[in-house]
């Protein structure tokens, strides 16, 4: 997995400190990713504008990839924050 990569890869790892990796979803498996939003999430606004003229009818599996973001991130910034404010308890390297 990604997260797994990303905490290998850590300066932190290499200096005996622990690494967290948290990582929220958006797209659920039945979701297609817009035409104009590249293997890799990349994505320009322009594109994503001639896209929805072109293809209007992935306007709605748009929106609903929006509000998917929108929880993911509000459940990311909850569990930054549990972190911040209360901390870790035990091991968890």
């Amino acid at each position: 997995m990604a997260g797994s990569r990303i905490a290998r890869g850590c300066v932190a790892a290499e200096c005996g400190v622990p690494c967290l990796v948290v990582r929220a979803v958006a797209d659920a498996t039945d979701m297609m990713l817009p035409r104009f939003i590249s293997a890799d999430g990349r994505y320009s606004l322009p594109g994503a504008l001639l896209n929805c003229i072109a293809h209007p009818f992935d306007v709605p599996e748009l929106l609903r990839l929006g509000r998917a973001y929108r929880r993911a991130h509000t459940a990311l910034a909850a569990v930054a924050r549990e972190i911040i404010v209360d901390g870790l308890d035990g091991d968890w390297g």
